[in-house]
């Protein structure tokens, strides 16, 4: 676009949007707030990116692990209730 057009352009948008009623006006504000915050991400991935999603992707295992053995040592079942269930390791034929 030329220079020209774009001032054009902008000129009659602003026209346009000064032409409607005031409640309208803020009706779109309010709008436009509220798309704009439901687009907007979690404060933990704005402020240390991926790094958040990664430890919890990491850790989340190892507790799981740590509190299955914890109660296999008991003998107590899991905090679901549900019978832990330990699957044989295979061993190698031959």
């Amino acid at each position: 676009m030329k220079p020209n057009e774009t001032l054009m352009k902008w000129t009659r948008d602003f026209v346009e949007y000064m032409d409607l009623p005031p409640e309208e006006r803020r009706n779109r504000r309010i709008q436009l707030r509220a798309h704009r915050k439901a687009a907007r991400e979690p404060w933990k991935t704005r402020w240390f990116g991926q790094l958040p999603i990664a430890l919890a992707m990491w850790l989340r295992p190892v507790g799981v692990r740590i509190s299955r053995l914890a109660a296999k040592k008991r003998g107590a079942p899991s905090q679901s209730g549900a019978p832990i269930v330990w699957e044989e390791e295979e061993k190698p034929i031959g």
